[in-house]
């Protein structure tokens, strides 16, 4: 018996130590800035160690400009599962994307990445609402069983560019994802559901579907649904975090396929993927990579088509 003490003390402490260590390649090199807008969104024109953001900011090239009709673009709208954390933009799925689809149809393509940590639907409404849809010839959200219902109100009082606290994982923040992760459901205390509407905020479901039906004016549309670990288990003793995202994807899915948007469900792809995940959402360069490949399956014919009808003359 103390043997087995012993060995959970050991693997216990060890592994929180191996994670408190991992946080020099998580920790955000970035700023974060509020918009009355937006809300709150990346510090934009950095450039630090393989980790840069554009005017716009985002972890994206520089956008076309507004004459160029010779770039195939595409915007890809998320939260931090998009943003990559502390990854380099050449690990990126967004990046992976452009490279692949340059290649395949053998045209200049732009993807935009605009996405942040925590955002919601109603922040990325308010990024585009902000700067526009930048000339998007196709869209695709990246989302979580949990965005259905992730409605964050915006703060109109905030200041252009104030600089706000940037978020850096506490050895607390990295125990608790470690044991959301993969502490047995009835482990862990029931937490309040942190995915309500706020008062006054508008409800994401309807924020998800004006989103949808404004992109579709532009060209296809594509919902990559991210899952929750927990929802990938093939038994019932999950966290409470994943038991209700099994409970709100169908939502999810049921929203996507009644605006008629091209939707896949990357579960499966990562669930096959050893590596996939950094923590109970969050992915890894490989996972980055699996949901990269889903990317270029599903867009790589309707950008061609695209390219080959809008760019022939280029």
């Amino acid at each position: 018996m103390r043997l087995v003490v012993l060995t959970a003390l050991i693997l216990g402490v060890g592994g929180l130590a191996g994670l408190a260590a991992l946080d020099h390649r998580e920790a955000p090199r970035f700023g974060l800035i509020g918009d009355p807008v937006v809300g709150y969104r990346l510090r934009p024109s950095i450039t630090d160690d393989g980790f840069s953001t554009n005017a716009l900011s985002m972890r994206s090239r520089p956008a076309p400009s507004a004459d160029d009709g010779c770039t195939l673009r595409i915007m890809i709208f998320g939260d931090s599962v998009v943003f990559g954390g502390g990854l380099r933009n050449d690990e990126l799925a967004t990046t992976r994307l452009e490279r692949a689809l340059e290649e395949r149809i053998g045209r200049p393509v732009w993807v935009g990445n605009a996405a942040t940590g925590g955002w919601s639907p109603n922040n990325v409404r308010g990024f585009i609402e902000r700067f526009g849809w930048l000339q998007a010839d196709m869209t695709a959200f990246v989302l979580n069983s949990h965005d259905i219902d992730q409605s964050l109100a915006i703060d109109p009082l905030i200041e252009e560019g104030t600089p706000l606290p940037v978020y850096r994982l506490s050895l607390a923040d990295r125990t608790k994802r470690w044991l959301l992760t993969f502490a047995p459901y009835g482990w862990l205390p029931a937490e309040p559901d942190p995915y309500t509407p706020e008062e006054g905020a508008p409800e994401a479901e309807s924020v998800l579907a004006w989103l949808f039906d404004e992109a579709a004016g532009l060209g296809p549309v594509f919902v990559f649904h991210n899952r929750v670990v927990g929802e990938l288990e093939t038994h019932d003793r999950v966290s409470e975090h994943a038991r209700r995202a099994r409970r709100r994807a169908p939502r999810l899915v049921s929203l996507a396929r009644r605006h008629d948007v091209g939707y896949r469900d990357l579960g499966p792809a990562m669930a096959a993927a050893s590596d996939a995940y950094s923590d109970h959402i969050h992915l890894t360069a490989a996972g980055q990579k699996v949901m990269a490949d889903m990317m270029i399956e599903a867009l790589a014919g309707p950008a061609a088509a695209i390219a080959n009808k809008k760019l022939i003359n280029c």
